[in-house]
């Protein structure tokens, strides 16, 4: 898998298409306040909030309102699932994806069992205390201001949301039929010592779509757009400017 270098200067992606950003759980725009502040500000970017997130099929279709005919959906973490469930209803609005420290496994054991986990967590010690827990594990190298950022957003996040988010990923279905079937572009970027998205799982991905861009950042782990911001905006862009324009045609 190819390491993503840093580079001096990023490349200038002109392109004009809207960036969907889509965050993970318990995380709102603010994950992504790094990120772009690598890319320019004339770039079209909009972020989705999942506070207000139900049914993933009602959820998007409310979203698909207030969308132009065709986006660039890039999602981090359970965001990436949700681009999943979006590309089983509505595939011809999607440009190209970036899945960013996601997954397209089914829900395993695992999965439930940590999903019973936090529930417990939240309830007994807090938003603030299970954020900062999901940090540590993930992320480890993750500094304080980091994890102060993760514990205000996961605050800011309406308990009923938290469980929708909880129990769709605990209970999610197999994306790997459904990246194989998609037409968008796809790009993978991932850290090397990701213990949720690991290598395996990003290699099965692979395997479903081996015309996917991957990109693999090796000192960070989960939360890359706040571990390595410039290195995930290096790697967007360079995905969406090999993008030929045809591929933007409805």
């Amino acid at each position: 898998m190819p390491e993503l270098p840093l580079l001096d200067t990023l490349p200038t992606c002109s392109d004009d298409v809207l960036r969907l950003l889509i965050p993970g759980s318990l995380c709102d725009a603010r994950l992504f306040g790094p990120l772009c502040s690598h890319w320019s500000s004339g770039q079209r970017v909009q972020h989705a909030s999942l506070h207000n997130l139900s049914d993933p099929v009602d959820w998007w279709r409310a979203q698909l309102n207030h969308l132009p005919g065709q986006f660039d959906a890039i999602g981090f973490s359970l965001g990436g699932l949700l681009i999943q469930a979006l590309l089983r209803i509505a595939p011809e609005r999607v440009r190209s994806v970036v899945l960013i420290a996601s997954s397209a496994d089914a829900a395993s054991a695992t999965h439930q069992e940590r999903w019973q986990l936090q529930q417990a967590q939240w309830q007994q010690t807090g938003p603030r205390a299970l954020a900062r827990s999901m940090g540590q594990q993930a992320s480890p190298s993750l500094s304080e201001a980091h994890l102060d950022l993760l514990q205000d957003m996961a605050q800011s996040t309406p308990e009923s949301s938290f469980m929708v988010q909880g129990q769709f990923n605990a209970s999610r279905l197999s994306g790997l039929p459904v990246l194989s079937d998609s037409a968008s572009p796809l790009c993978l970027i991932s850290g090397a010592p990701d213990p949720w998205c690991t290598p395996s799982v990003q290699d099965r991905m692979m395997q479903a779509r081996p015309d996917a861009q991957q990109w693999v950042v090796a000192h960070a782990g989960h939360y890359l757009p706040l571990e390595a911001p410039a290195e995930v905006a290096q790697g967007i862009d360079q995905f969406l400017s090999s993008i030929s324009p045809s591929a933007a045609t409805p």
